[in-house]
């Protein structure tokens, strides 16, 4: 089987996935999730401005609360089965493998959009402000779901 012979909801479907991972990396990578007037803070390091002078560094472990370490567990494993989701739909777009593994897809898909969820939901709750790297967190939890959705209609589909 060729591309050419993979459904539409599929391509988009890989599209997506791919789309949602490469915005969680940039999530998890940037200083961005809260912004204060006179610093940002990410999930490793906190930026401070001083004098036009931006200094980064990483956040200290002895400042880290368990809802700050349950919030990047749990953006790690949705950014992981994301890209889980993401292999194994370009392997049955290219192998053609069996149905199941459209299934395990549909279930990977919906398990990354809820670890992801979880983690932003509890990030709410330690920040007064967000910044685009929480923004691009949600969206990525978003398009998992889509994903899900799509996946699921296509498997009814066809």
């Amino acid at each position: 089987m060729v591309f050419s012979d993979v459904t539409l909801f599929t391509k988009i479907s890989a599209f997506l996935v791919l789309s949602a991972v490469v915005l969680d990396i940039v999530s998890l990578a940037t200083p961005h999730w809260e912004n204060g007037t006179l610093f940002d803070s990410g999930l490793w390091e906190i930026c401070k401005e001083a004098l036009s002078v931006r200094s980064c560094s990483s956040i200290p472990e002895d400042v880290i609360s368990d809802k700050f370490q349950t919030v990047r567990a749990f953006v790690i494993i949705g950014c992981v089965l994301g890209l889980l989701t993401f292999l194994l739909l370009i392997m049955f777009i290219f192998k053609h493998t069996a149905n199941r593994v459209k299934n395990v897809v549909i279930l990977l898909a919906g398990l990354a959009g809820i670890c992801t969820l979880i983690g932003f939901c509890v990030y709410t709750s330690l920040a007064d402000s967000y910044g685009y790297s929480f923004i691009l967190n949600v969206v990525a939890g978003a398009l998992y779901f889509v994903v899900t959705i799509i996946m699921a209609l296509d498997q009814r589909i066809c």
